[in-house]
């Protein structure tokens, strides 16, 4: 009789649960990351592939180029555009604020 199978579990007794496959899903985030930051650096010009060949030895040379340049100045643009957006968000969540007060009195 020292069967449970047969028996509810107790509230207290419950199954483990396994993590694995968020940390797979979370992988998976990062790698869907990475080809999206590519594609937007290939895309912006911010990185750029060439390569050679030796016609003698049958070679490949193949460069990454990296313009960090660029990346700093479209960066410097985003976080401009962004706070210049924020502090207009900001003003009319202020306009609101102040409208809905005085309606209250």
């Amino acid at each position: 009789m020292g069967n449970d199978s047969g028996r509810a579990q107790e509230p207290g007794n419950q199954p483990v649960v396994v993590v694995a496959p968020k940390r797979r899903h979370f992988a998976g985030f990062v790698v869907v990351l990475l080809v999206c930051l590519g594609a937007v650096g290939f895309y912006r010009g911010w990185f750029a592939i060439s390569t050679r060949e030796e016609t003698q030895t049958h070679k490949v040379d193949i460069n990454l180029q990296v313009d960090t340049g660029k990346i700093k100045q479209d960066t410097k643009k985003v976080a401009e555009k962004t706070k210049e957006e924020a502090t207009q968000l900001s003003a009319k969540v202020k306009e609101e604020a102040k409208r809905l007060r005085e309606q209250s009195k």
